[in-house]
C-alpha cells in the first residue's frame, strides 16, 4: 500500500508538474512570444486574442460572423445543424433579415457560423459589406473605412481575410488620433 502511494505521488509530480513545466519552458525557449498565446494588448491590457473571435454589437464596430457557442471557447464547436435542418434555416433567415437593412447581397459568412464557432476573421467582402453602417456610426467617409480594411487584409489560403478584433482596434485608434 505504501509503495503504491509513493508511485502515485511520484507519477502525479512527474506528469502533473514536471512534464508541463518542461514543455512550457521548451515552448518559451523555442517559440518565444508565441508560447504566451495570441493575446492582443491595447494600452497595456489584454483585449482579446488574434485567434479567437469576439462578439461586437455596437454599430461603430465590424461585427464578427455568427457563433454557435456565443463566442465561448470551452464549448467552441459548430452547431451540428445540417443543410436540411429547419432550425438552421430559421437562424439563417433571421440573420439575413438583420443584415438586409444594410444591403441585399449579404456575404455568406455573415449568415453562417464557422466550424469552430469562434472564427476571428471575416473575408474582405464581409468587412466591405459593413462599411456603410460603420462609416455612418462613426461619421467617417466610407473611403476611409475602406482604406483601413485594405491595410488589414491578410492573404491565406482562400479569399483575402481581415481579423475583426484588429480591425476594430484600428478603428478606435484612428478615431483617437483624429478626435
Amino acid at each position: 500500500m505504501i509503495k503504491a502511494f509513493k508511485i502515485w505521488v511520484w507519477m502525479t509530480f512527474l506528469t502533473g508538474v514536471a512534464y508541463p513545466l518542461l514543455i512550457t519552458a521548451v515552448a518559451h525557449i523555442t517559440a518565444g512570444k508565441k508560447a504566451r498565446g495570441s493575446t492582443i494588448l491595447h494600452e497595456g491590457r489584454i483585449v482579446g486574442s488574434a485567434l479567437i473571435g469576439q462578439k461586437f454589437s455596437s454599430e461603430k464596430y465590424f461585427w464578427s460572423r455568427p457563433s454557435s457557442s456565443d463566442y465561448h471557447t470551452l464549448p467552441a464547436q459548430g452547431s451540428h445543424l445540417g443543410p436540411t435542418s429547419a432550425k438552421l434555416k430559421e437562424q439563417v433567415l433571421e440573420r439575413k433579415k438583420k443584415w438586409e437593412v444594410y444591403g441585399s447581397d449579404v456575404p455568406s459568412e455573415l449568415l453562417f457560423a464557422s466550424g469552430s464557432g469562434v472564427d476571428p476573421h471575416l473575408t474582405a467582402k464581409g468587412a466591405i459589406f459593413q462599411i456603410g453602417r460603420i462609416a455612418e456610426a462613426r461619421k467617417l467617409p466610407p473611403e476611409v473605412v475602406q482604406k483601413l480594411i485594405d491595410k488589414h487584409i491578410v492573404n491565406m489560403v482562400g479569399p483575402p481575410l481581415v481579423n475583426v478584433l484588429k480591425l476594430n482596434l484600428a478603428l478606435d485608434q484612428m478615431e483617437e488620433k483624429n478626435g
